[in-house]
């Protein structure tokens, strides 16, 4: 696969054990058995936009693209439910698995909870990140051993871009 730049709530039955903030500032929440960082309205509604741009610019004829914004538990491998799963057409081995972080999502507990647990499951892990929260992301990965590729986002002229290295 080629990539280049492009242009790119909790249910009531959930019940927080704790809230507080992480080794770097983070705002974060643990749930019954996952801690994860919380996400703005605001940062999760822009969140779900890069998941269905960037997985709308993959090359539709050639790969099956699934998503999992907002929450949705649309397709899973494993028992996880990445952002975005793309597999070679009638395949269902991963061949890409991407996940989108937003700045306040970028934390030690994600880096332990979630990336980890991803960069398992199978094809090649992608973070998208912010572009200004790139070198962090690069440093959470490095502090836990997660294996990941990198690509980033920001906002050009009113425009999302998307950068994959």
């Amino acid at each position: 696969m080629n990539l280049a730049t492009f242009n790119v709530v909790l249910p009531p039955s959930v019940r927080l054990r704790k809230s507080g903030v992480d080794a770097l500032g983070h705002r974060c929440v643990e749930f019954p058995r996952v801690k994860m960082a919380t996400r703005s309205l605001q940062s999760q509604t822009f969140h779900d936009q890069v998941v269905r741009i960037a997985a709308g610019y993959l090359d539709q004829a050639k790969y099956v693209v699934y998503t999992n914004p907002d929450g949705e538990k649309n397709t899973k491998i494993g028992n996880s439910y990445p952002d975005v799963i793309v597999t070679n057409k009638g395949e269902s081995k991963a061949l890409f698995i991407i996940e989108v972080e937003t700045q306040d999502s970028i934390t030690a507990l994600e880096a332990i909870n979630q990336w980890k647990e991803y960069q398992q499951l199978g094809g090649t892990f992608y973070l998208l990140v912010p572009r200004d929260s790139l070198q962090s992301a690069q440093q959470l990965c490095n502090a836990y051993s997660v294996r990941a590729k990198f690509g980033y986002y920001w906002v050009e002229d009113g425009q999302l871009k998307v950068h994959y290295d």
